[in-house]
């Protein structure tokens, strides 16, 4: 799995991130449909980011001959776990139609998951992808290189 690609997923992730807390800042009726608009696609990009860490990522890490890899791969996983879970939630109690009828409340509702997503992908970047390019670095064969 090249890690550039799930990178550019976060950038993604915080340009969504930015945009959505730039729309509901202006809290007018008017942006309900961009709100909605920037939403789904955090969404999609999200589930989708998750599901590819979920395949490539922390089973390696987990299975890992290094301990303190297969740990932090355990309490990253553990701790997304409950993330998407408590976004799924927050997305379920805030379908379309509630969003457009209030965009204050949804704003005060999302705002600590997106400090929250924040957080998880600098988490991610500093810590989780240096552990698992370290890994894969120790687990290539020491004659792969030679014809």
């Amino acid at each position: 799995m090249d890690l550039d690609f799930l990178k550019a997923e976060h950038q993604a992730l915080a340009d969504l991130r930015e945009q959505l807390l730039e729309k509901i800042d202006t809290v007018a009726g008017s942006e309900a449909g961009a709100i909605l608009t920037i939403r789904a696609r955090l969404n999609r990009v999200l589930a989708g980011h998750l599901a590819k860490e979920d395949r490539f990522i922390y089973p390696r890490l987990l299975s890992s001959c290094d301990p303190d890899a297969a740990d932090l791969a355990s309490r990253f996983h553990n701790e997304m776990g409950d993330l998407g879970l408590a976004w799924t939630e927050l997305m379920a109690a805030w379908p379309d139609e509630r969003i457009s009828s209030d965009p204050e409340a949804f704003s005060a509702a999302i705002r600590p998951a997106l400090a929250v997503l924040a957080r998880r992908i600098d988490c991610e970047e500093q810590q989780l992808y240096p552990a698992f390019l370290r890994m894969m670095g120790r687990e290539t064969p020491v004659d792969s290189a030679q014809p």
